[in-house]
């Protein structure tokens, strides 16, 4: 499974489907609760590591999850649906192109629609959360239903949806943009991203949540001189110091997991900062 993941590291999955349609993923998580079988959604596998020893149970990779081919749907002039499987960043184009603005910010974010809407992923202070109108979802029960954006818990980096499976999601979008203007901020954003973070290494992308006010997890870090530090294969990023780089393509899992505690160690050490890990761990904690 570490082939499907952005560091490439982990072992393999005891079961594994890309479904295509809500009829398949639900008659998945059926088998998989029948059967006792633990399963994890998984979209691009940006902010995922695989234990090195593999996943015992199943996992539902939402890539091609779409119900229909476009990358998205016109509610109203200021709404859009848009199906779990479609990728941010591509969503972001076929919006600048359209003229729809509002997430221009997010450009050069890897994930699927899905799971940046359940991490609520973020960049230049805006979080997705922030755009979403309703959350199409299944419950553990099996039924289907929206959830206004309103009544979600959206925290850094979290939607609170824990076990519930993201669909589909309705986002507000403001219409009637120049999309040459909306392709511009977004090819800043991206110029700006590539300068300051290895975006075009094997990464966990950022390994911990930033702590709240004051210095970023990042600023901590490059503070500290950890730049460089080294666990086996895996290696804190020469240029952002929130990213672990497997510049070698020789890093495990164990390498990553064993680098973060001893990053948090010296950051608590010298500073009183306990650095929360934002990078999933498959099959860590109760699915």
């Amino acid at each position: 499974m570490g082939d499907l993941t952005w560091f490439r590291s982990g072992g393999n999955a005891r079961f594994y489907l890309s479904p295509s349609s809500e009829e398949e993923l639900i008659e998945a998580t059926k088998w998989a609760f029948r059967e006792e079988v633990p399963f994890h959604l998984m979209g691009l596998g940006a902010n995922s590591l695989f234990p090195d020893d593999g996943y015992p149970g199943l996992i539902l990779h939402m890539v091609r999850f779409r119900q229909r081919g476009e990358h998205y749907r016109s509610c109203t002039p200021s709404v859009v649906e848009v199906d779990a499987g479609i990728n941010l960043e591509n969503l972001v184009k076929k919006l600048n192109e359209a003229g729809l603005g509002g997430f221009e910010k997010f450009v050069g974010i890897p994930g699927t629609v899905g799971g940046s809407v359940w991490g609520n992923a973020g960049a230049q202070n805006s979080s997705l959360g922030d755009r979403v109108e309703s959350v199409k979802i299944l419950d553990s029960q099996g039924a289907v239903h929206w959830v206004k954006g309103d009544q979600i818990t959206w925290r850094y980096r979290s939607s609170g949806l824990g076990n519930r499976i993201i669909l589909a999601a309705r986002f507000q979008v403001d219409p009637d943009q120049e999309p040459e203007e909306l392709k511009s901020r977004s090819a800043g954003f991206l110029q700006y991203k590539k300068s300051v973070q290895p975006y075009d290494e094997k990464s966990t992308g950022c390994i911990f949540k930033n702590p709240g006010a004051g210095r970023s997890a990042g600023q901590l870090i490059d503070e500290l001189n950890l730049k460089g530090l080294c666990e086996g294969g895996a290696q804190v990023s020469d240029l952002h110091g929130n990213f672990i780089v497997n510049t070698e393509q020789t890093a495990t899992t164990a390498d990553v997991l064993a680098l973060v505690s001893k990053v948090q160690e010296k950051v608590y050490e010298e500073e009183g900062v306990r650095l929360e890990r934002e990078v999933i761990v498959v099959g860590e904690g109760s699915e």
